[in-house]
């Protein structure tokens, strides 16, 4: 069952967010719909189900205590999908 969302977006990202939706013939809905499905998910994947490589890697990169992983991975989507 859909339910109507009203959401409170600044205008600059909504003129990018939807010229991003047509050229990938998607709708905003769609689009939304699909980030809230990722982020809520409660998927995790095991170390044993990831590549040797990876196991190898775990570990290895240093961050400050007050890294903000979830800030930079939207800095980062943002850059990637909505920069002009």
């Amino acid at each position: 069952m859909n339910k109507k969302l009203t959401l409170s977006v600044d205008d600059t990202v909504i003129l990018r967010a939807k010229r991003y939706a047509r050229e990938h013939k998607e709708s905003l809905s769609e689009i939304v719909e699909n980030y809230f499905r990722i982020v809520t998910s409660d998927y995790k994947v095991e170390n044993d189900e990831m590549a040797p490589l990876i196991n190898e890697l775990l570990g290895s990169v240093r961050v400050p205590d007050d890294f903000n992983f979830k800030k930079e991975k939207l800095e980062y989507l943002e850059n990637k999908y909505f920069h002009d």
